[in-house]
C-alpha cells in the first residue's frame, strides 16, 4: 500500500481525500456501533444518515458545553462577580 501511495497517482488520488470527514466517519463506526444501514431505499438512506450526523453533533455540543461548565466552575469568584456585573 506505501508504494502505491508514493506513485504520482497514489499521491493526487489520496490528496483530494478529506481529512475534516474522516474522523466523524471513524467515530460513527468506533462509539456509535455503526457498520451499514438499517433502511432500504435513498431517500430513507439519506434520512438515516442525517440523524446519525446530528446524533454526532449534538455530542460535539453536549461536550463542549461540559468543559465550558467546567471552565465557569474553576474560575476565581472575582472573576465571576465582574462578569455578571458586565452583563
Amino acid at each position: 500500500m506505501r508504494a502505491k501511495l508514493n506513485t504520482e497517482e497514489g499521491k493526487r488520488i489520496y490528496s483530494q481525500r478529506a481529512p475534516e470527514v474522516e474522523p466523524v466517519f471513524g467515530n460513527l463506526k468506533q462509539n456509535q456501533g455503526f457498520t451499514g444501514f438499517h433502511t432500504r431505499g435513498k431517500p430513507m438512506v439519506l434520512t438515516e444518515t442525517g440523524l446519525r450526523c446530528c446524533a454526532h453533533n449534538l455530542v460535539k455540543i453536549y461536550k463542549a458545553a461540559e468543559r465550558m461548565v467546567k471552565e465557569i466552575e474553576n474560575m476565581p469568584l472575582y472573576i465571576l462577580t465582574r462578569i455578571g456585573t458586565a452583563i
